[in-house]
């Protein structure tokens, strides 16, 4: 995902961590050169995963995301 309003994805990673126990990972730019101009959170949800799932997730990021821009 990019980073939204100068949000820093390893923060955002570790805050997931910490405080909801979402596992996600930080992307260096070194991870793909040629594709990523920024670091990024990676997100991958599960086979099993439900909209409901997701949708929850994207609130906990958007939090997540307001807490720490």
């Amino acid at each position: 995902m990019t980073p939204l309003d100068g949000a820093d994805p390893q923060k955002v990673r570790s805050w997931l961590i910490a405080e909801r126990g979402i596992v996600t990972t930080y992307a260096e730019m070194q991870r793909a050169p040629f594709e990523l101009h920024a670091p990024v959170l990676r997100v991958s949800p599960h086979v099993d995963s439900a909209t409901e799932d997701l949708e929850a997730f994207a609130e906990v990021l958007a939090e997540a995301t307001e807490l720490l821009s």
